[in-house]
């Protein structure tokens, strides 16, 4: 059948024929005066442009949003000025036995007697604090600490374990018992301070994977909602699984922190005319992001140890049915070592020293072992 063809002819003629109503219909364009979005009636034949429109279901629940007009402009409130807000979620983290248990204990005490922040950074609000600690002995470890730092214990509330319906104990699980804790902080009554020590311990068994940022931001996304509801401050500890990983993200954070910096500085420099020196720093703070870009991924590949990855390649079937690979490679885990700085004579984002099959890593208490 030739192009000029009478057939050809008809379906161009069709085509530009039907073309206004798919292009309104698209809600993309304003097509001949007419307001595709409102002018335009939904299509509910399905032969009108070939499918009828979707129809909304009514148990998909509807967005919560309102106008930034109808919001007010507010300061911010500082349980510690410059680290800790009041309706805020803060984190701390770092590597096991490394001080985190003694800095909460600190804090604790200067909240339950409205003591004085170091480094003259103003008075801790007075108030009540509610402790979940899951790793620590409560009298042996948790108690001297509080009493070493001076808290006064009749304002900590010490949360152990949660219980069911028929008394039997569980671990709290910030997923879905945060309104057991909203209940906690209204039962004991000005509370100015929670602490979740650690994080990960309350996550729930086999409920999230912590080693997800999705997971682990929509947990704690709604304890974000409870510390401003209540107006408190809510402090998560959080510790890496190993010093590996930890390594990675104290690299992450560092290279996420050079990024901002370069940015900030090459858009002032650029501002103020000074084009070759933006144009350096704005180069720098694409390298730094592109480090971040690919720290991040190294850590969610060390994060997956355990994991075998198999790649298989020209499968055949046989006529008894039988499967024949032609090569198989088992991937192992891989491990990386983010040890040097950005520098401003490379192109290429930090480098990484990958190491052998069976090299030594150090683990805490000494000595070491093989991958």
């Amino acid at each position: 059948m030739s192009w000029d063809s009478e057939t050809w002819k008809q379906a161009a003629r069709d085509y530009h024929a039907d073309r206004p109503k798919l292009v309104a219909r698209d809600g993309n364009r304003v097509v001949n005066g007419s307001d595709p979005l409102h002018d335009v009636p939904p299509a509910e034949d399905p032969d009108d442009f070939g499918y009828a429109a979707p129809k909304p279901d009514g148990n998909a629940g509807m967005l919560d949003s309102k106008k930034a007009s109808a919001y007010a402009i507010r300061g911010i409130n500082w349980f510690w000025p410059g680290r800790f807000a009041l309706g805020k979620l803060g984190l701390i983290g770092g590597l096991p036995d490394k001080g985190k248990g003694l800095i909460s204990a600190d804090i604790i005490a200067r909240s339950t007697t409205a003591a004085e922040w170091p480094c003259n950074e103003g008075k801790a609000p007075l108030g009540n604090v509610i402790w979940f600690t899951a790793e620590d002995d409560i009298e042996d470890t948790v108690i001297p600490r509080l009493v070493a730092a001076g808290a006064d214990l009749d304002r900590v509330e010490i949360v152990g374990m949660a219980k069911n319906a028929d008394g039997t104990p569980r671990m709290f699980n910030l997923a879905t018992d945060l309104p057991l804790l909203r209940g906690k902080i209204d039962e004991v009554g000005k509370v100015a301070l929670v602490i979740i020590d650690p994080v990960s311990a309350y996550l729930g068994v086999g409920k999230v994977n912590n080693s997800s940022t999705t997971d682990v931001r929509a947990v704690l996304a709604p304890l974000t909602k409870l510390a401003e509801e209540k107006k408190i401050s809510i402090i998560g500890i959080m510790k890496p699984v190993d010093p590996i990983e930890g390594m990675l993200i104290s690299q992450i954070v560092a290279a996420n922190e050079a990024a901002l910096e370069f940015y900030r500085r090459g858009w002032t420099n650029t501002k103020a005319g000074y084009f070759d020196a933006g144009t350096k720093y704005l180069q720098l703070a694409d390298k730094s992001s592109r480090t971040v870009a690919l720290l991040t991924e190294r850590l969610d590949q060390h994060r997956g140890r355990g994991q075998q990855q198999i790649t298989v390649k020209h499968v055949t079937v046989n006529a008894d049915q039988a499967v024949v690979t032609d090569q198989i490679v088992s991937g192992r885990r891989r491990e990386t070592i983010a040890t040097k700085s950005l520098t401003a004579g490379t192109d290429k984002p930090m480098d990484i020293i990958e190491p052998k099959q069976n090299e030594a890593m150090p683990v805490e208490g000494g000595g070491s072992k093989p991958k």
